[in-house]
């Protein structure tokens, strides 16, 4: 039985695998979001209905909301680079590459930083 072995062009695979449903997911809420906008006409404002935390992003979505859509494709698409680093940073502790996960974690450190002093 052959195990799973854990190498830099395996890393290299899974972090573009992350890059690319992030990507594509986020442009699948964008698309989805714009159709559910265009089919329920001018009445919708995009504006007023714009969901301003994750809470009401979630709560828009499950009514179907098309401006929660496209906010959760927008998040989805800010969280991916987020996502990517992190998924490197693991992987390199456990290829015990040292120098590679030093600068994954500050990146990501730098990423989290951003998002809050961003949020103010």
């Amino acid at each position: 039985m052959s195990r799973w072995q854990l190498d830099e062009e395996s890393v290299a695979t899974a972090v573009g695998y992350v890059l690319r449903v992030g990507v594509y997911g986020s442009a699948a809420l964008l698309v989805i979001g714009v159709m559910l906008a265009v089919i329920r006409g001018p009445s919708l404002s995009l504006e007023s209905d714009a969901p301003h935390t994750v809470a009401a992003v979630w709560s828009g979505l499950l009514v179907g909301n098309p401006a929660s859509v496209i906010a959760a494709g927008l998040l989805v698409l800010l969280a991916t680079p987020w996502i990517r680093v992190a998924i490197s940073f693991v992987l390199f502790l456990h290829l015990r590459d040292r120098i590679y996960s030093a600068i994954c974690f500050v990146l990501l450190l730098l990423l989290t930083v951003g998002l809050f002093v961003g949020a103010r």
